[in-house]
C-alpha cells in the first residue's frame, strides 16, 4: 500500500509518500520518503504518529538513555538497554511542550500488562517519544496543570528530529548540523506485534544476523 500526502497549493512546501509491505512474517515494513520545498527554513521532525490504545504503559529500548536526548544533546546519553513507562517519559518543563525524546534506537518496545506488545526496531536507527498528551494537548496548554493525560499513548518514530538548540539560554538557535532543512528525506522502520513469550532481543538478534 502506497500513501501519499501533499500539501494544499500549486506549490505545496511538503510531500511526503509512505510504503507499507506486510510481510510473510506479519512484519509490517514502512518506507517514507518527504521532500520539503525552498519555503520552509526547517521542519522539527520527519516520521510517523501513532496511537497505542490504553494499557500499554511498559517501555523498553535499546538506544541513547536513560535520560531524554536530541541530535545536538546526546553525549551523555550512552546506547544501552533502558525500561521505563510512559508516564516517566513525560518531563514537566516550566512551559509544557515536545520532551522525553530518546536518539539512536534500535529498536523500542510497548507492552500492556497481558505481555502483548508492539515493537517498532529502527532501519537502521529511529527516535522516539511516547507521551500519554498529543502534540495538540502540550500546545494548548500554558502551565502543566492544565494537561490531562490520555489514557492512550501517543507515540513518535522519527526518522530526522530537530535539535534543541539553546546554547545562549534565551534563544533556539539550533546549530545547523541539527537542522533539518529543505530537501529529499528517507527513512525506513518495521512495526511488529509480541506475543507475551516474545523478545525484543530476538528482533535484535534477526536483524544482525
Amino acid at each position: 500500500v502506497v500513501t501519499r500526502l501533499t500539501g494544499a497549493g500549486p506549490a505545496p512546501l511538503i510531500r511526503c509518500e509512505t510504503t507499507y509491505r506486510l510481510a510473510p512474517n506479519g512484519e509490517l515494513q514502512i518506507r517514507q520518503r518527504s521532500w520539503i520545498a525552498a519555503g520552509l527554513p526547517t521542519v522539527a521532525r520527519i516520521g510517523l504518529e501513532l496511537m497505542l490504545p490504553a494499557g500499554f504503559e511498559r517501555v523498553r529500548w535499546y538506544g541513547r538513555g536513560p535520560w531524554e536526548n536530541y541530535p545536538d544533546r546526546k553525549r551523555a546519553a550512552l546506547v544501552g538497554d533502558y525500561t521505563s513507562t510512559v508516564s516517566d517519559l513525560y518531563y514537566p518543563y516550566l512551559l509544557p511542550g515536545d520532551c522525553g525524546g530518546r536518539e539512536d534506537v534500535r529498536w523500542v518496545a510497548f507492552r500492556n500488562p497481558d505481555g502483548e506488545g508492539l515493537l517498532a526496531g529502527g532501519m537502521p536507527v529511529l527516535h522516539f517519544d511516547a507521551l500519554h498528551f498529543t502534540p495538540e494537548d502540550l500546545a494548548a496548554a500554558r502551565h502543566d496543570f492544565e494537561l490531562t493525560p490520555r489514557p492512550e499513548t501517543c507515540v513518535h518514530l522519527d526518522f530526522h528530529h530537530l535539535g534543541v538548540g539553546g546554547d545562549t539560554g534565551w534563544t533556539i538557535n539550533v546549530h545547523a548540523p541539527y537542522l533539518i532543512p529543505p530537501g529529499v528525506y528517507e527513512g525506513a522502520l518495521v512495526l511488529r506485534a509480541l506475543r507475551p513469550d516474545e523478545t525484543a532481543e530476538e528482533f535484535h538478534e534477526m536483524e544482525e544476523a
